[in-house]
């Protein structure tokens, strides 16, 4: 069975979690460190929810010397006074701003975008995760990797069925990810045993 293993960083302790994929693929062993960069901009989630979906966002901070300083980027989300669980930097560190049982606030005015599944308010029954990148820049391949080991863990730990952009939930109001490899992601996931539905058209 594939295994990854990942270790929390909170302050100068280290809690470490292994688990196992479902399917039976090749053995990829990983190790990631979750780095604390907490938001106080969640809530609960409505009781009994289900979480079932992650949605991919990119963010910078072009009022920052660093556009991309995950730092920066943590202000700027403050500033407009949202949040997501994680956030990926361009080194593939990845940083956990809002506990996965509370509601963030990441995906806004959305709506599931498939036909049998259109529920609205998807913040309540998803995980946001922001990959810092510009509209121009794409995404380092570290970054991608982390992003799917991210994946892979938050598959085990949830029912997840589903993953999109933030464009795809909210169409004409976003357009991010920008630039997203989803057919380089899909292949990533499949190495490490993850087979789930991957963004809208896709």
């Amino acid at each position: 069975m594939p295994e990854v293993r990942f270790e929390e960083e909170k302050h100068t302790s280290q809690r470490k979690l292994s688990y196992a994929n479902i399917l039976p693929m090749i053995f990829v062993p990983e190790v990631l460190t979750l780095r604390p960069l907490p938001s106080t901009l969640y809530r609960e989630r409505p009781e009994g929810v289900s979480i079932d979906t992650l949605i991919i966002h990119s963010m910078y901070n072009d009022q920052s010397d660093d556009w991309y300083s995950p730092y920066a980027c943590k202000e700027l989300l403050d500033q407009h006074q949202v949040s997501a669980h994680y956030l990926i930097d361009r080194s593939g560190h990845v940083f956990h701003m809002v506990p996965d049982k509370k509601r963030a606030r990441h995906a806004g005015n959305s709506r599931m975008p498939q036909p049998a599944d259109n529920r609205d308010e998807v913040n309540d029954f998803s995980i946001g995760v922001e990959l810092i990148a510009t509209e121009t820049s794409g995404y380092t391949e570290i970054q991608m990797i982390t992003l799917a080991a991210l994946t892979a863990k938050l598959s085990f730990q949830h029912p997840l069925e589903h993953v999109y952009g933030h464009a795809d939930i909210a169409p004409g109001r976003k357009t991010d990810p920008h630039l997203f490899d989803w057919d380089h992601f899909q292949s990533l996931l499949h190495e490490r045993g993850v087979l789930m539905r991957i963004g809208n058209f896709r």
